[in-house]
């Protein structure tokens, strides 16, 4: 099961003051299956130095950075760490960790897509507001943790990475409002969005199916297309 974000889990920015006319559209709560991901952003490079991962339902945490990766089991007695250490020469090379959580977290991105391409079809256009407020922040992060799985900076085309200027973690954003807006009244944008979001859930299922292995960790070429094809048609940018 998901977790209903109705009670706003993690901060929630407020876009500031809204006029009588610019009034937030009508959201709808509902579980959300997505991953929680923070980032720690290098000032210096931009890159994130640590990506922390929970899930709904627990209290524990999955730490993973460059090299060393860390699971903190949080606990009433107390919190316990366990560090999975990579040498630097062998950095590189994805993890059993690493590859675990990968594709657990992806998973939750699959599940959410497809909540999307219903919800679309069946235009319920408060319940994708809804999502709105969750999913840009996950795609953001999914990037920087899939770049610090690989500890590459071109593990994921650059067009994946979703731009602040493009979302506020919100549920009263007006950005939000505008980004469905477009779909909900441009011809046929809501089946352009349905293909998007079906074809880049089905390349991830695909990619989840293969083993732990770095090279078969490797993104195809149809998946990239895929994931850069929904990050554009998703945010209205031109393609």
């Amino acid at each position: 099961m998901g977790r209903k974000f109705g009670a706003f889990i993690f901060p929630i920015l407020m876009s500031g003051a809204l006029s009588a006319q610019q009034q937030p559209a009508p959201r709808q709560p509902y579980d959300i299956p997505l991953a929680k991901i923070s980032l720690s952003i290098n000032e210096n490079s931009g890159e994130a130095a640590k990506v922390k991962i929970s899930y709904d339902g627990s209290d524990d945490q999955v730490v993973i950075s460059n090299y060393d990766d860390m699971y903190i089991k949080n606990a009433r007695n107390g919190t316990e760490k366990t560090v999975f250490r990579e040498a630097p020469e062998r950095s590189m090379q994805v993890s059993e960790f690493e590859s675990k959580h990968l594709k657990k977290v992806t998973k939750t991105l699959v599940d959410a897509l497809e909540i999307l391409e219903h919800d679309l079809r069946d235009h319920n256009w408060d319940k994708c507001l809804y999502l709105d407020g969750f999913l840009p922040r996950f795609l953001k992060g999914y990037y920087y943790f899939f770049s610090a799985v690989q500890n590459s900076t071109d593990a994921l085309p650059a067009e994946a990475l979703v731009s602040d200027s493009l979302f506020e973690v919100s549920l009263t954003s007006i950005i939000s409002d505008k980004r469905i807006d477009t779909w909900r009244t441009t011809p046929d944008y809501d089946i352009k969005l349905r293909i998007a979001s079906k074809e880049f859930a089905f390349q991830l299922k695909k990619w989840l199916k293969k083993d732990s292995k770095n090279e078969n960790l490797t993104l195809s070429n149809q998946l990239k297309d895929a994931y850069v094809l929904f990050i554009k048609v998703y945010f209205n940018i031109k393609y």
